[in-house]
């Protein structure tokens, strides 16, 4: 039974109407409906449905309640999709408007294991940015130089959650949380879960080889859209722009010399 069949049925059970608990959770019918016909919600919206039903918020997953938040990765078309609601934990402000959590570096380890935990994501730093409004949104801070040049160490990437898998593009970049091995990478991504249940994961530095990533190993995956860097490096055609010249410089100076020394 999946998240809108339970809601139905609880709601059937305690003789509320739909339209009288959208009503109660301060959404439009029209909203409602299209949530639950979506399958996915924020952790916040559940805890309210949750509250006018009466119920405990783990009723509503097969009616078994979890003693603990921990790391669930799944094989299923269902959970590549989206149509079995996965926990979202966000952070809001007082007028309810969705923050931006950061995720360091120093909080990546905590992160894989606690990414669905609502008290350890509300702990994070969190910020808004402007016309980020279409989805819901995390930054992490990048390590390493596989990425190198388009993104460096300590430059953060602000991120657009992926609630269907399906739906990535080849060669566009994404932020993936996996199983213990693989850790918050950001890579460029080809997209072969439809088919074949996995992802390959390739770098922008050639010194890092691609690798596959089976589905089953993924936790989350967010959509790099916003970069923020403090490095200053030219980019490589620059650089190499900068070398030509000087070594035309050097010719032109050569020639000049023998030039020079023939006159004599």
């Amino acid at each position: 039974m999946n998240i809108e069949e339970r809601i139905k049925q609880l709601a059937t059970e305690k003789e509320i109407p739909l339209k009288t608990l959208a009503t109660k959770i301060d959404m439009t019918e029209t909203g409602f409906y299209a949530m639950l016909r979506n399958k996915s919600m924020k952790v916040e919206t559940l805890l309210k449905i949750s509250k006018v039903l009466g119920v405990e918020p783990a009723s509503f997953f097969n009616s078994k309640p979890t003693t603990e938040v921990a790391p669930a990765a799944s094989s299923s078309a269902e959970f590549y999709t989206g149509a079995n609601i996965r926990i979202l934990p966000i952070v809001v402000d007082k007028e309810e408007n969705e923050r931006i959590t950061f995720v360091p570096i120093k909080a990546a380890a905590g992160y894989l294991t606690r990414y669905q935990d609502v008290e350890y994501i509300q702990q994070l730093p969190s910020f808004n940015l402007p016309n980020l409004k279409d989805g819901t949104y995390r930054a992490f801070e990048v390590e390493g130089d596989s990425m190198k040049p388009t993104i460096h160490a300590g430059d953060i990437v602000i991120c657009r959650y992926v609630e269907n898998w399906y739906h990535m593009m080849d060669n566009k970049i994404y932020l993936v949380a996996g199983v213990d091995g693989i850790g918050i990478v950001v890579k460029r991504v080809l997209n072969r879960i439809r088919k074949e249940n996995k992802i390959i994961l390739c770098s922008e530095n050639d010194f890092y080889p691609a690798f596959e990533l089976a589905a089953s190993e993924i936790f989350e995956i967010w959509e790099v859209k916003v970069k923020v860097s403090t490095n200053l490096e030219p980019p490589l055609y620059l650089d190499n722009r900068l070398r030509r010249f000087e070594e035309s410089i050097n010719s032109v100076v050569g020639m000049l010399t023998k030039v020079m020394v023939s006159e004599r």
